[in-house]
């Protein structure tokens, strides 16, 4: 028999509940190196991201820790790259690949892809949440990000996720999040 318990959902302790804060003090990274993400770049394969969002602004805007483009300065790839009037990248967010056919490619309209990339790599951020000021963040806020749009409304193509994971073996991503 057990109690009834009620619990609230709870994000913000990520690092700590999956026993990684070594990773984010630097204690469990070679040489120190990489704490919080630093020089590791992400590939998400996802709906999309919404390129606006604090979580994926060049500058943390809770540490103001300042992300240094793995490319160069102002080299983006994909739809950053091609159409960059339409798709703006950052030395956050380095790169927007599209490989299924919807309205708005590369642009998140679920919101799933940029709720994946917020909790992998998503900045440090601060908001009110129901009148309480909340902090939370992805498990690397310092990593880059590059966001392959690999699912439509009707679900996840493998063509197109084969498409982009080969893209991002190309692109020297080190890790992949397929949510």
């Amino acid at each position: 028999v057990y109690p009834d318990l009620l619990w609230q959902p709870d994000t913000d302790v990520s690092p700590e509940f999956l026993g990684v804060d070594g990773i984010w003090d630097g204690s469990n990274v070679a040489g120190g190196e990489g704490a919080k993400g630093e020089g590791v770049l992400v590939g998400i394969l996802d709906t999309g991201i919404n390129m606006d969002h604090p979580s994926f602004a060049e500058v943390g805007p809770v540490d103001g820790y300042v992300h240094t483009n793995p490319f160069g300065a102002d080299v983006y790839k994909g739809l950053c790259s091609t159409i960059p009037d339409n798709y703006v990248c950052n030395d956050k967010l380095v790169g927007v690949y599209a490989y299924v056919d919807e309205p708005i490619v590369g642009e998140d309209a679920s919101d799933h892809g940029s709720h994946t990339a917020a909790t992998t790599a998503g900045n440090i951020v601060s908001f009110d949440f129901s009148g309480a000021m909340v902090t939370i963040s992805g498990m690397a806020p310092h990593a880059n990000i590059i966001a392959y749009d690999v699912c439509h409304d009707d679900g996840c193509p493998n063509a197109a996720t084969v498409s982009a994971v080969e893209q991002a073996v190309v692109n020297g991503v080190d890790v992949l999040n397929y949510s």
